[in-house]
């Protein structure tokens, strides 16, 4: 997670870093750090950091200064259509139902740039506000197939020793009405290669998981998602309940 100290820099950064600036340069040195890029053309700073990418960075607008901190991501907001305004966050007690994108590639050999390009590229498939989406690398911890609620392939196999997830709240709980249409959309561009082709990256495969399974009925979500059917990869992943 990327935050910036300045008080002119209200925005909420989250993942992706994004920030229009006249110029800008890491004080004492000679460049950015490598998980950003400014584009001179737009006058642009993007970028999405990795975990080795943690500290906090000093950068300078002309004659001005402000800091931008990487921190563990601690998402809680619930994503939102680009033309929301709404916010809705997830209290501490919540049960966070969770939507992961795998993708056959480490994402911590990607430069700033081309990862700010992958969530990019979903926000705009999906629509959805682009802070929102979290890019991991490895996320072994995170996809545990005995939670996920329901599940879908891609259009390639999983490849375990390189892959990591684009991912988003969908609910505090139960999904959110708005994201029903949407996990209709990824799981059938997941399958038919379209997602694929748009990120220029294979995609094997999506889940709906939640973290707190206890909470929350599955067969409750199972009952809500009648539009997105699932996909299993391999053994079915909806267990009893």
């Amino acid at each position: 997670m990327a935050s910036s100290s300045n008080p002119s820099l209200a925005e909420k950064f989250s993942i992706c870093f994004l920030y229009f600036l006249y110029q800008v340069t890491d004080t004492g040195k000679d460049g950015l750090p490598a998980w950003l890029t400014y584009d001179s053309a737009t006058h642009e700073l993007s970028g999405v950091p990795t975990a080795k990418d943690k500290g906090t960075y000093i950068l300078s607008v002309g004659e001005e200064m402000f800091a931008v901190t990487v921190t563990d991501p601690s998402r809680s907001q619930v994503a939102q259509p680009v033309a929301s305004v709404e916010e809705i966050v997830c209290k501490p007690h919540d049960s966070i139902t969770v939507v992961y994108v795998k993708l056959n590639t480490d994402t911590d050999s990607l430069s700033g740039s081309d990862r700010s390009r992958l969530v990019r590229s979903i926000s705009e498939h999906l629509s959805l506000q682009p802070h929102h989406i979290s890019l991991s690398s490895r996320p072994t911890d995170l996809l545990e197939s005995s939670a996920a609620l329901i599940s879908g392939a891609g259009d390639v196999p999983t490849a375990d020793d390189s892959l990591s997830v684009l991912s988003w709240i969908v609910g505090c709980g139960p999904v959110k009405s708005h994201h029903m249409d949407i996990l209709v959309k990824v799981e059938s561009s997941a399958k038919d290669g379209s997602m694929s082709r748009l990120l220029d990256t294979p995609v094997s495969g999506w889940q709906v998981q939640n973290n707190q399974p206890k909470v929350m009925s599955k067969r409750r979500l199972k009952r809500a998602l009648v539009t997105a059917t699932p996909t299993p990869e391999g053994p079915s992943k909806h267990n009893p309940v």
